[in-house]
């Protein structure tokens, strides 16, 4: 991988190169709708004859040049190479070029028609294959069919299988990285992993293909990999704002935060939309968070609110539904779960002992929560409920505990939220951080609460109170401290927000 950076290309090479650079914005497909004319003679019979290739270039992102796969939104796809890759497609131009227009008006399925007679007739035509792929692609988008998007797999795997050392690069990467994503949507990140490492090999520093592999390295948390390709992507444009942003989140992944900092700006600070998002700003504004420099920090989260990244300054969680009430604090009576916070306060200590029981006999059992959220100390939980999923483990261990919680259908079916014991060690401090979504309301119940703990939700500073119940938003930016001399033990009960309807519940996806 190391020689990424250090291969040289000969003249040839480097002028495609420029030349798609300067047009295709480093072969990134992320353009707004266009149309590319190029006049191809090519020789047909003993009577040459020359006829123009009409190609729709339509994987149109928002006005970045460089926009992933899995961000674009539903447009038709069609190859943007102009360049036939056999002499069959010299011979079937203009059948290529009527099936092209079907895509362009949108006629997906009359596009697959065309598409599959000239594969029929034409089984080499890598063109003509590219084409079914696509048009089958457009469909699958518009269903939503998880077998219409094998079926798409399967369609652009042929092409894989066609390809060869005359195929047109941008023909090849454009499919493989479509394929590549779709492995993706279908839960096989590995797979899609594979076509990516395929493609890697095949054009090292192409930016575009470096670029997605990264991008989907850090998705698959292999950051070491990442890091290797974007620095050598930085050496070439070092001042590539994706790569820039990328690397910077992997350093404060790493709690590198002074290395973090320079390169998260200079993403944030450029021209690629990729860097605008919520992960990169969320990294920028942390970091500069635990380097002191809060006024840096809440600059940061004040311009992602005005970019529309974040709900609010204080209210930076990713997996939102809109119009939903945000307040830090909540009284039992603002919500519909007065019971359940009665239920749970009745039966507190029977919670508390099987708790302490785990730490008492098992205490591996607690697992260490997000490093990076803990400046100081030792924060540990033990999950009784993830996602809406029981830990059939976990609850034998405490099964009245577990009993409670099957009764509130909107804590243990919560797809969007956590049941747990969560444990506090002297001298803990936790960073000011915002969860994930605004879909929920967080429950504490105070089991074992000692002196010197507090908790800040938003502008508000309060504390816990054995065997009583606080509901906060843990969407809004929350800190803790943990001064005491001995354990701070509470149990936390995740509930849907009421503000959400009975099909929104069932229908949210898990984060």
């Amino acid at each position: 991988m190391q020689t990424v950076r250090k291969r040289n290309r000969d003249e040839a090479a480097r002028i495609v190169h420029q030349d798609e650079h300067k047009h295709g914005g480093d072969r990134l497909l992320g353009r707004s709708l266009q149309v590319i004319f190029l006049v191809t003679a090519v020789v047909v019979t003993a009577a040459a004859s020359a006829f123009l290739y009409h190609y729709v270039h339509g994987l149109g992102g928002n006005d970045s040049s460089d926009q992933s796969s899995d961000t674009r939104t539903r447009r038709s796809r069609v190859l943007q190479s102009p360049i036939p890759s056999s002499n069959a497609d010299s011979y079937i131009a203009e059948q290529l070029f009527a099936a092209d227009e079907l895509l362009a008006q949108n006629r997906s399925g009359d596009a697959v028609r065309e598409f599959q007679n000239l594969v029929k007739q034409f089984p080499r035509s890598i063109r003509a294959q590219y084409g079914l792929a696509i048009s089958s692609d457009n469909i699958t988008e518009g269903s939503r069919d998880n077998k219409s998007l094998w079926h798409s797999v399967h369609e652009y795997e042929k092409v894989r299988k066609l390809a060869d050392s005359t195929t047109p690069a941008r023909l090849l990467i454009q499919s493989m990285l479509r394929l590549s994503n779709l492995y993706t949507l279908a839960g096989q990140l590995r797979k899609g992993m594979e076509v990516l490492n395929g493609l890697l090999a095949r054009y090292p520093d192409d930016t575009m293909v470096m670029k997605e592999f990264s991008h989907q390295c850090i998705k698959a948390e292999d950051f070491e990999k990442a890091k290797i390709v974007l620095e050598g992507l930085l050496e070439v444009r070092p001042d590539d704002g994706f790569a820039l942003c990328h690397l910077g989140y992997i350093w404060e992944t790493k709690l590198e935060y002074e290395k973090a900092v320079p390169l998260l700006y200079g993403g944030v600070r450029g021209d690629d939309n990729r860097c605008r998002v919520a992960n990169i700003y969320l990294a920028l504004g942390d970091s500069l968070q635990k380097l002191r420099r809060r006024h840096e920090a809440y600059e940061i989260y004040r311009e992602a609110t005005e970019r529309g990244v974040f709900l609010s300054t204080w209210q930076r969680s990713r997996y939102n539904v809109p119009n939903l009430k945000a307040q830090p604090w909540w009284d039992p009576s603002e919500t519909p779960y007065e019971d359940i916070v009665h239920m749970l306060e009745a039966n507190w200590k029977t919670i508390r002992n099987e708790g302490l029981s785990i730490m008492n006999n098992n205490k591996d059992s607690f697992q260490t929560e997000n490093l990076h959220l803990r400046e100081t100390g030792d924060w540990k939980q033990f999950i009784l409920f993830a996602r809406g999923n029981e830990n059939r483990e976990a609850c034998s261990q405490v099964p009245e505990t577990c009993k409670i919680i099957r009764k509130i259908p909107d804590a243990a079916g919560c797809k969007r939220g956590w049941i747990k014991y969560s444990l506090l060690l002297p001298g803990t401090h936790v960073w000011p951080h915002s969860g994930p979504t605004n879909c929920r309301l967080r429950m504490h119940l105070g089991l074992v609460v000692p002196d010197n703990v507090r908790i800040r939700v938003g502008n508000e500073t309060r504390t816990w109170e054995e065997g009583k119940v606080v509901i906060i938003d843990d969407s809004i930016e929350h800190e803790v401290w943990q001064e005491a001399k001995t354990m701070r033990l509470i149990f936390i009960v995740d509930v849907w927000h009421p503000d959400l309807s009975d099909y929104q519940k069932k229908t949210l996806d898990p984060f």
